[in-house]
């Protein structure tokens, strides 16, 4: 547990959390119906990114390897990702420089899949893995750019609306499909037997991704939907990752966190979505 590839990390995520809710509890008190939802997307955002910023450096040599190897100075640039995921998680938190911080989060998740994420595609079009793992990074960069605008719409409305709808599409029906995966973002993970109603929650999840998906790429009551869906996911992070966290053999640990924090990154992203899609007094249908 005392690990230092689990304990930073683990405690980064865990003061990002707690730095995040408290820097939002203002807006969640103002904010009414769905809202109140989508406000903890920006801290959920900044836990995830705490979390990876922490493993780039604790798993420098690992993480390494997935820098494209057409890039100079491997090591360099993984631990440049590193101190770019901890400004802007520090950036979110504390409310400074949000607009900049965000808009370049952003570009950097855009840049992950145009260098990593779709060549693989490319190579293994088949492979569903590699196709959840896009999309999921997608829906980060869409996300990020939603912290960047105070107020529904604008350009991060829009790739949240597109971005985000066609992933939590794609992730629906994936989930539903194969509901033994856990619930969020569908990748090899399965959902151990062992928690409570195990394969409803992969059931649930994915009908309620379907859902939200479709209402955000048809414009229409988008905002409810997207929000019920990101808290569905983060639910899932706290009501099963976690667990599952806590029970790991100490080996599987430093896998468990990154799990949890992807699951709630992905939640974030999408609560963040929630945030810029209009709502009905803004014109939504």
């Amino acid at each position: 547990m005392f690990s230092p590839a689990i304990f930073w990390p683990g405690f980064a995520g865990l003061m990002a959390l707690i730095a995040g809710l408290v820097a939002y509890r203002g807006e969640f008190a103002r904010a009414r119906g769905w809202d109140k939802l989508a406000v903890w997307g920006p801290a959920f955002v900044a836990t995830g990114i705490a979390v990876f910023g922490c493993v780039h450096f604790a798993q420098a040599s690992g993480v390494m390897q997935i820098v494209p190897a057409f890039l100079p100075f491997r090591l360099f640039w993984t631990y440049f990702v590193a101190v770019a995921l901890l400004s802007a998680a520090l950036s979110i938190v504390t409310k400074k420089y949000v607009r900049l911080s965000a808009t370049l989060l952003g570009a950097m998740f855009l840049l992950f899949v145009l260098m990593i994420h779709l060549p693989n595609v490319v190579l293994a079009p088949k492979n569903r893995f590699v196709w959840a793992v896009m999309m999921r990074d997608l829906s980060f960069g869409a996300g990020a750019w939603a912290i960047s605008r105070e107020k529904p719409g604008g350009a991060p409305a829009v790739a949240a609306r597109f971005v985000v709808g066609a992933a939590a599409l794609f992730f629906g029906v994936e989930q539903l499909l194969h509901p033994g995966f856990r619930p969020g973002v569908p990748l090899r993970q399965l959902t151990p037997a062992w928690i409570p109603w195990a394969p409803l929650w992969g059931y649930v999840t994915g009908g309620v991704l379907l859902v939200a998906g479709a209402a955000m790429l048809m414009g229409k009551r988008s905002r409810g939907p997207a929000a019920i869906a990101g808290a569905a996911v983060a639910l899932g992070a706290l009501c099963i990752d976690v667990p599952v966290f806590a029970r790991a053999a100490r080996p599987e640990m430093a896998d468990e966190l990154n799990v949890w924090a992807d699951t709630l990154l992905y939640a974030g992203a999408v609560l963040c979505a929630a945030r810029v899609l209009p709502g009905k007094k803004d014109g939504d249908g």
